[in-house]
């Protein structure tokens, strides 16, 4: 695999000058209220080598701004797509050419239409929280989910009783990149 690099960057191959295309691609996912970008994965495609390489921004990361929220996940609620794009290209000093956003009915149709996800459900998950009408009720296994389940994975944190993902949030990220 390899690094993410600017799109300006010059080749590895040292018998040309050739700078490496690659098209900076966003993959969005946005809270019920649409402020918070609470999954950002930076996928660059290279068309030389027909390769993509992704990259996720953990939802917390801290960014240097005038706001009071630091958090990258908030860029989006302030200025909408230029104001993410900005907080990338100061993080990663890369520039985003294009960006997927997606809310959680788009999420779970998208899922639906494709047919569902296989993936390993690698813990019970037991989890409700009322406030935001979720409930994820998924058994530990290789399972195909539909929509509406594969939104439970990706937003699973911990169970009903405190236990959860071992290593923790970063049990989640692994699974929303699955």
């Amino acid at each position: 695999q390899q690094d993410i690099t600017d799109s300006n960057e010059k080749s590895g191959d040292k018998n040309t000058e050739k700078k490496e295309k690659v098209l900076n691609v966003l993959l969005l996912g946005v809270d019920a209220e649409g402020y918070r970008t609470d999954v950002i994965i930076l996928a660059q495609y290279n068309y030389h080598t027909k390769k993509v390489n992704m990259l996720q921004i953990p939802r917390d990361t801290k960014i240097e701004t005038n706001r009071s929220d630091k958090k990258i996940n908030s860029a989006y609620g302030f200025g909408k797509e230029e104001e993410l794009f900005k907080a990338i290209k100061n993080l990663l000093g890369i520039d985003v050419d294009k960006y997927v956003l997606l809310n959680y009915k788009g999420f779970r149709e998208l899922i639906d239409e494709i047919g569902g996800v296989k993936i390993y459900v690698p813990i019970n998950m037991d989890y409700d929280d009322p406030f935001q009408g979720l409930s994820i009720k998924l058994k530990k296994g290789e399972q195909v989910l539909d929509g509406e389940k594969a939104e439970q994975f990706v937003r699973f944190r911990q169970n009903n009783d405190g236990t959860g993902y071992p290593e923790g949030d970063l049990g989640r990220v692994r699974a929303q990149q699955e």
